[in-house]
């Protein structure tokens, strides 16, 4: 669908409906895949792994498809992340425990050490759109 939209219509009409697409495509799996269920982490690269399967199939018709998708990006990245469940990472590895300790070891409301994390996310990860909330809430309940 996408490649016959891309080939019939003028450039600007295209990409006006693929950001609409993109922008409802991610509200729907924000909504329903991300924040209803809980990833246990071979989940969690199962569905990065679709997500850039899609991306891929995107890419034909559009350049950087996930960065019309940015929340939806930084999670699948997030979910991404290697366990360190029964595994020692090694030395600077990031893992998801190590994500979620500093997650856990931050106050909300000391706004330096908040901005630290932040930045660390967006150096690291490349995590860049989501708020810590956003983050937080996708894995306060995980245990690795």
């Amino acid at each position: 669908m996408l490649a016959f939209l891309h080939k019939t219509l003028p450039r600007q009409t295209f990409l006006r409906i693929f950001k609409t697409f993109a922008n409802e495509f991610q509200a729907h799996l924000w909504e329903w895949m991300i924040t209803a269920h809980r990833f246990s982490a071979p989940g969690g690269l199962l569905f990065a792994r679709d997500m850039y399967a899609f991306w891929e199939v995107c890419s034909s018709v559009v350049s950087a498809p996930e960065q019309y998708m940015k929340r939806l990006h930084d999670a699948v990245v997030l979910l991404s992340l290697p366990s360190s469940v029964n595994a020692v990472p090694s030395e600077g590895e990031i893992t998801l425990a190590s994500v979620t300790k500093r997650l856990r070891d931050t106050d909300e409301n000391d706004i330096p050490k908040i901005t630290e994390l932040k930045d660390w996310l967006a150096d690291n990860l490349s995590v860049k759109t989501l708020s810590l909330a956003e983050v937080l809430y996708m894995f306060v309940p995980v245990l690795t």
